[in-house]
């Protein structure tokens, strides 16, 4: 049965307030808070009015960027964000959907919650006429998996980049989305900073 105080919301940049973001930025701090070394106040503060002022702007720092969120009686209790990014293979260019950005609030661990957001957040293939998705995930290979996801083993790197060589990755696996996708083989180009 539907819970009724559930919905799932999608916001796009230039619509969202300022209140319901910061409220999206807390759950994502409380849900990576075991996982991150805590960022000193004014840091938290700085990286906040930054991720509004991508939100507030209109464009969301990325082409197609949207906030997808599970709202409980106003709360965001979920969310993930998508966008386009356009990566360069040995084939040449392809566009794909950068997933990121996945949390569930702490007290709602394993509630399915996760697997709503990323669901919604996987309709995007479709929708933007992609094929494929393409993230990363340190501890979740699992849940991605059984999402129909794997793992890719490609070694990428930054064309962008002051170290243009180095992994921009920071996260132990990298992933898409649907493991049936046609994925290049050899190098990588992110074509810009991890996600």
């Amino acid at each position: 049965m539907a819970d009724p105080n559930l919905r799932l919301e999608r916001w796009t940049p230039g619509q969202v307030e300022i209140d319901r973001l910061n409220a999206v930025w807390a759950l994502r701090d409380r849900a990576y808070a075991k996982m991150m070394k805590p960022l000193p106040p004014e840091e938290v503060e700085a990286t906040r009015a930054r991720r509004n002022a991508m939100w507030t702007s209109g464009d969301g720092g990325a082409p197609h960027a949207m906030l997808h969120v599970l709202i409980d009686q106003d709360r965001p209790v979920a969310t993930a964000t998508t966008f386009v990014r356009s990566i360069v293979g040995e084939a040449g260019p392809l566009d794909v959907l950068a997933l990121s950005g996945v949390a569930v609030a702490p007290d709602r661990q394993n509630s399915g919650f996760g697997q709503r957001v990323v669901r919604d957040a996987f309709l995007r293939l479709g929708e933007l006429s992609l094929t494929v998705s393409l993230y990363q995930t340190g501890l979740a290979r699992g849940f991605y998996e059984k999402l129909g996801a794997r793992c890719v083993d490609n070694w990428f790197f930054d064309g962008t980049s002051a170290a243009p060589k180095a992994n921009p990755w920071s996260d132990r696996y990298v992933m898409i989305y649907p493991a049936g996708a046609a994925w290049p083989a050899g190098p990588i180009d992110l074509n810009g900073p991890k996600y």
